[in-house]
């Protein structure tokens, strides 16, 4: 499948269907060349959708379509809508699944922990509704299942395509919705906490465009997603949807009761069967399972993984083709696929293999944060992140990264890290370098010396 590209510019000059302005794609080949742009509706994935704008329905359609399921609901109903309308079960457009009373109550306890008092829910009705009816937190839904437009008013309900940024009714709820926004207490947050539910697989894509947002380990369920719900025989390690957050983990605690403990040394809650690597120094289970380290590879693995020399990666035993798999592997320097990092070309392109080698065979992982550190295309979340992660105790901050690529006490990113062949060091880097930044050099002297 070749790659595809959103581009994200100005989303009214771009046609539109009844879901709102499309967005414009871009196809590549493997060497990065544009091959054909086209525009694609944002809520229809399976190409369904037409471009055509469709004549909407008139008035009275629409209020005998909505009497076949209001007619039948009493006031206590109307407050919970979700657990009485039939959810849209497209799954190409436009399908719903609905969190569990467990994860409701699980995000409206950390809700609790980090003192939110108003929350926007995109795309979350049944969380909205939770929150309205059994907490003191205010909500506002935006959501592109106009049959709320029946249980709310504009105060806590607005019909919106999240993908394209499209309000339905125009200017008057976009200016609704920019109100509750700015409608915040003087205390509040310079940061907005965010929180996002996807599964743990798309980590590596999240964290590449959004670096600031964290996995945490609580397996989110859905009641009526026919894999991804309590007791599904189809997930034997439990739910693989997680919750991302801009909040700092420590500040989270997740259920003890739903079988969750908090690791003193990652200062974060986990699964209890989540245990600490001592040598990659966190937890390192992703899916639910316990996890095991590999020594060649330097991270840890799925258990049921085994090195392949050919690959040069961990892979499952049943069913691994080296070939198929060598197609698909992801370098975790450029993330590009079909190479691992000790071929890939943009690693020795720019002539960064020659000053940063693995102090231990094949540790390209060491190599990879380098990289990533040193990258002018790595913004400063990024360098930030990595520093954080690698070393506690650094003390610049990240308007002070906004122009460098990394302070000097940061030499445990470089740790199993060879510099021009002999081992990392500050002061051998600085000198051939000949920076005056003091503990830190400006952005493409490693490519301009």
């Amino acid at each position: 499948m070749a790659p595809i590209k959103v581009v994200l510019d100005d989303f009214s000059k771009n046609p539109s269907c009844q879901h709102g302005p499309t967005v414009l794609l871009q196809r590549t080949n493997g060497n990065g060349d544009l091959q054909d742009q086209f525009y694609a509706c944002t809520a229809s994935r399976d190409g369904k959708c037409s471009l055509e704008v469709q004549k909407p329905p008139t008035a009275e359609n629409i209020i005998s379509n909505r009497r076949t399921y209001i007619k039948s609901f009493n006031p206590v109903d109307t407050k919970e809508p979700t657990r009485h309308l039939a959810p849209l079960s497209f799954d190409g457009e436009e399908a719903q699944y609905f969190f569990t009373n467990r994860a409701l109550s699980c995000f409206e306890s950390i809700f609790t922990q980090i003192g939110i008092t108003k929350v926007l829910c995109i795309g979350a009705p049944r969380l909205h509704e939770h929150l309205l009816q059994k907490t003191s937190i205010d909500s506002l839904l935006l959501d592109i299942d106009d049959r709320f437009h029946d249980f709310y008013s504009n105060r806590h309900f607005i019909h919106y395509n999240m993908f394209n940024h499209f309000f339905f009714r125009g200017k008057c709820d976009e200016e609704m919705f920019e109100r509750y926004l700015k409608h915040v207490e003087p205390s509040s947050r310079q940061v907005l906490p965010t929180f996002w539910i996807f599964p743990y697989f798309m980590e590596t894509y999240i964290r590449q465009e959004m670096p600031s947002m964290e996995m945490a380990d609580y397996q989110v369920n859905y009641t009526n997603h026919e894999k991804y719900r309590e007791g599904s025989k189809a997930i034997k390690n439990g739910s693989p949807v997680r919750m991302f957050t801009n909040v700092p983990l420590g500040m989270i605690r997740l259920p003890t009761e739903e079988g969750y403990k908090y690791c003193q040394k990652c200062d974060k809650s986990v699964l209890k069967n989540n245990s600490h690597c001592s040598i990659c120094k966190a937890c390192t289970s992703k899916n639910g399972a316990p996890y095991k380290h590999c020594s060649k590879c330097h991270i840890c693995v799925k258990t049921n993984y085994v090195h392949c020399g050919k690959c040069g990666r961990c892979a499952q035993v049943e069913g691994h083709n080296c070939q198929q798999y060598k197609r698909m592997v992801s370098c975790r320097i450029c993330l590009g696929r079909g190479h691992v990092e000790k071929g890939c070309s943009f690693w020795k392109r720019y002539g960064i293999s020659r000053m940063f080698q693995p102090a231990k065979a094949g540790n390209y992982y060491r190599v990879a944060q380098s990289y990533l550190f040193v990258n002018p295309n790595s913004n400063v979340e990024v360098r930030g992140a990595i520093c954080e992660g690698m070393n506690a105790t650094c003390n610049l901050n990240l308007e002070t990264m906004q122009s460098i690529f990394f302070p000097q006490n940061c030499s445990e990113i470089f740790m199993d890290v060879k510099f021009l062949g002999k081992p990392y060091n500050c002061d051998d880097f600085f000198e051939r370098f000949d920076t005056e930044m003091g503990p830190c050099f400006v952005a493409n002297s490693i490519y301009s010396k």
